[in-house]
C-alpha cells in the first residue's frame, strides 16, 4: 500500500511542479514543499518531502479518527459531560443569526468546555503511540 501511495504522491508532486503559481487555485503544503525543493540549498530532499507528505496523510487520519473515537467513548461513559457539552453548543447556536452559517472565530474561542473535553480525552487515550 505504501508503494502505491508513494507512487501517487510522486506523480502529484511532478504534476504540481510543472504548474506556475498563477495556475494554482490555492497554496497548500505541497506548494510549500515544492518551494523548498526549488531553493539553492533545500532543507529536505525530494524523497524526504514525499515521506513528509505520506506521514501527514497517515498521521492526520490515524490521530483524528482515534481521537474522535476516544472522545465519543468517554462522553458515552460520562452523561453529565455530554450534557454540558451539548448545552455549550446549543447556547452558541441560539446566539447565531443564521444557524446554518459557519462557525466564527469568536464562537470557536468560546467553546471552553469543548476544549477541555478534547484535551482530557487525548490525555487519557494517548493516541500518539498509534502513529509510531
Amino acid at each position: 500500500g505504501r508503494k502505491n501511495v508513494m507512487r501517487m504522491l510522486r506523480e502529484l508532486l511532478d504534476e504540481r511542479k510543472k504548474k506556475t503559481a498563477h495556475q494554482l487555485e490555492s497554496i497548500d503544503f505541497f506548494d510549500a514543499l515544492i518551494d523548498e525543493l526549488k531553493q539553492e540549498k533545500p532543507a529536505v530532499s525530494e524523497n524526504v518531502a514525499l515521506d513528509l507528505l505520506f506521514l501527514l496523510l497517515f498521521a492526520s487520519f490515524e490521530t483524528t479518527s482515534s481521537g474522535i473515537t476516544a472522545i465519543l467513548r468517554f462522553l458515552t461513559d460520562n452523561p453529565m459531560a455530554f450534557e454540558e457539552l451539548t448545552e455549550e453548543h446549543d447556547r452558541i447556536l441560539k446566539r447565531k443569526a443564521d444557524p446554518n452559517s459557519q462557525i466564527t472565530w469568536e464562537e470557536y474561542k468560546s467553546m471552553k468546555f469543548t476544549s477541555h473535553v478534547i484535551h482530557e480525552a487525548l490525555r487519557l487515550a494517548n493516541i500518539a503511540p498509534v502513529v509510531f
